[in-house]
């Protein structure tokens, strides 16, 4: 226990920036798969109404609105006649990666924060 209080103020100078690091990772790659949920949304109403996603271009940086939100939450999936175009498996295969991370990464930072408040609320009161 006394180890604790002597290593602790050092803890708290450096592991909350420390913390900062996949805490800023998660955000930016949380940006990042609303955009890939967009342009899967975009994807799929491409083929339902034209049938085809030859010279569309979904490079470009839109603008994340709900139902790019609505659409991360939806289930992926599809039938056979959208996961014939590559370009769409694709996206799949990177929204899927992106949920593997996320079950990974927000459970670690939130288990490590749990466990740095009990930590200082310790330390505090004793």
């Amino acid at each position: 226990m006394d180890f604790l209080f002597e290593i602790w103020p050092y803890v708290e100078k450096i592991g909350i920036p420390l913390l900062m690091v996949p805490f800023g990772f998660a955000f930016l790659s949380l940006n990042l798969y609303f955009r890939d949920c967009k342009i899967l949304y975009l994807m799929e109403r491409d083929i339902k109404f034209h049938g085809t996603l030859i010279g569309k271009n979904y490079s470009a940086m839109q603008i994340i609105g709900l139902d790019a939100i609505y659409y991360g939450f939806k289930s992926l999936s599809y039938s056979q006649e959208y996961l014939k175009y590559r370009r769409f498996k694709s996206q799949i295969e990177t929204i899927r990666g992106y949920r593997k991370l996320y079950a990974i990464l927000f459970p670690t930072i939130i288990i490590i924060s749990t466990i740095g408040v009990l930590i200082n609320e310790w330390i505090i009161e004793a």
